[in-house]
């Protein structure tokens, strides 16, 4: 059954937050089909809310509208652009532009054993771009940033990323161009789906920080690690998101707790964080309380030992 615009602004409500759907509803996109899922992974900023609230707008348009074409195929079209571009089909080709990258700034990519068998890859390399320096004060899209990079689109559809030679040097890093292929070049995010025989969506308007489109989701995380998205009581890579079982299931940052299975780490980042947290946790029969100073922050309580007060700590 059709849910009303009444009906549906309740239900964002208990989603995103008062403010957020107040927002959605001012923008006249309350009989927008599925919103209440295209926003359900969106957070709860009103902020952010406007600017999504733009792309929603241009996706539905997207929809109805022809997308540009072209009868070259993206390797053309990146050659057009000034790139020698290459599409990866194997770990060699994978690592192959890694000495264009700074130690501290190497890509996740070359470290994933299975990035090439995921996403579809091509690697684009600047004509000349082992004489271009880094800016003392970098930009994203500066000549050094965008003189390698890599497209990656999940092979599941509905994800993708441009990868930046700045790597964590510059805010969101893995969304170049703000992950439309477009802005390379006019007419290549059409090629590249004819390519791959895939499909993504890609924005005109600028996404803010934090946020990826996911078959037309709108997915707000909190922390990026090794090309996982964590977010408050979910995380994503590629175009699949693993939501949380708020039974028995919590995000401290972005470590999964299992309350009767101890500290999962989806990254295999092996940090000294971690080894605390499983120390912490391990054998301990836990419960988990909203912090009444702070509705955000969870609360995790547990008995030391016989006889001793309860332990917490706050996340």
């Amino acid at each position: 059954m059709e849910m009303t615009p009444d009906e549906v602004y309740k239900r964002l409500k208990k989603q995103n937050g008062e403010s957020f759907a107040k927002v959605i509803r001012a923008e006249l996109l309350l009989e927008t089909p599925n919103i209440i899922q295209i926003l359900e992974f969106a957070g709860n900023d009103p902020a952010d809310a406007t600017a999504i609230a733009r792309i929603v707008r241009e996706l539905n348009k997207k929809k109805q509208t022809e997308t540009i074409t072209t009868n070259k195929n993206p390797l053309e079209l990146l050659d057009m652009a000034g790139y020698d571009a290459f599409v990866v089909t194997n770990a060699t080709q994978k690592n192959s532009i890694k000495k264009y990258f700074r130690p501290n700034e190497e890509l996740c990519t070359f470290r994933d054993s299975s990035r090439h068998l995921d996403f579809y890859i091509i690697h684009a390399v600047k004509r000349g771009a082992e004489k271009i320096l880094p800016k003392e004060k970098p930009e994203r899209e500066d000549e050094y940033g965008t003189s390698v990079i890599s497209i990656q689109i999940a092979k599941s559809g509905g994800f993708i990323s441009i990868k930046n030679r700045y790597n964590h040097t510059v805010t969101s890093p893995d969304a170049t161009f703000n992950n439309n292929p477009d802005n390379i070049i006019p007419g290549l995010s059409n090629a590249l789906k004819q390519y791959f025989n895939i499909d993504f969506y890609s924005s005109e308007n600028v996404l803010p920080d934090n946020y990826r489109v996911i078959h037309e989701r709108f997915v707000r995380f909190n922390y990026e690690v090794e090309n996982i998205y964590f977010g408050p009581d979910f995380y994503f890579k590629g175009s699949e998101v693993v939501k949380l079982n708020n039974d028995y299931q919590y995000m401290l940052d972005y470590f999964v707790l299992y309350l009767k299975q101890g500290l999962l780490n989806p990254s295999g980042v092996q940090e000294d964080s971690f080894g605390v947290l499983q120390k912490i946790f391990a054998g301990k029969k836990i419960t988990v309380k909203t912090n009444p100073e702070n509705k955000k922050e969870k609360v995790y309580f547990w008995v030391q030992s016989l006889g001793h007060e309860a332990q917490s700590v706050v996340f």
